[in-house]
C-alpha cells in the first residue's frame, strides 16, 4: 500500500542510500536521498516532508542537527535505522529499527510513519 508520502532519507553510506531509495521508491514513495546535511535540512523545510530516515552511518552531529530540524517542523516522523555503529539517538517519538532482515520492513515502518505524520498535518 504506497502513501504517496515524501521521504527524505539522510546517511553517509552512498551505496546503501541507493538501495534504500529504490526499495522506497518501488513501494510508490517519494525520496529525496542525500548524503549531504543541507540537503536534508533542505528537503525537510521546503518539501514538506513527512517522514526523515536516519542511516546508522551518519555521526553522532549530523544525527543530532537532523532530528532537531526535524522535530522542529512539528509534522515530519523520524525512523533511525539502528546498527552496531549508530550514534543517533532519538526523542521518544521517533521510531528505531535495529534489524532490517527484508525490505519489506523497511517499507512497512516508513508507511506507518507516513500514515502518523498524515493525522499530524
Amino acid at each position: 500500500m504506497s502513501t504517496g508520502a515524501r521521504v527524505v532519507l539522510y546517511g553517509r553510506d552512498r551505496s546503501l542510500l541507493e538501495t534504500r531509495s529504490w526499495v522506497l521508491q518501488a513501494a510508490g514513495l517519494s525520496i529525496v536521498a542525500t548524503s549531504s546535511g543541507a540537503e536534508a535540512e533542505q528537503a525537510l523545510a521546503a518539501e514538506g516532508a513527512s517522514v526523515l530516515v536516519l542511516c546508522q552511518s551518519l555521526r553522532a552531529d549530523q544525527c543530532e542537527r537532523a532530528l532537531m530540524v526535524a522535530h522542529g517542523t512539528g509534522r515530519t516522523r523520524v525512523l533511525i535505522l539502528a546498527g552496531p555503529a549508530s550514534h543517533c539517538v532519538g526523542s521518544s517519538e521517533d521510531e528505531v529499527l535495529s534489524r532490517l532482515r527484508r525490505p519489506e520492513d523497511l517499507v512497512r515502518a516508513v508507511e506507518r510513519l507516513a500514515a502518523h505524520a498524515a493525522m499530524r498535518a
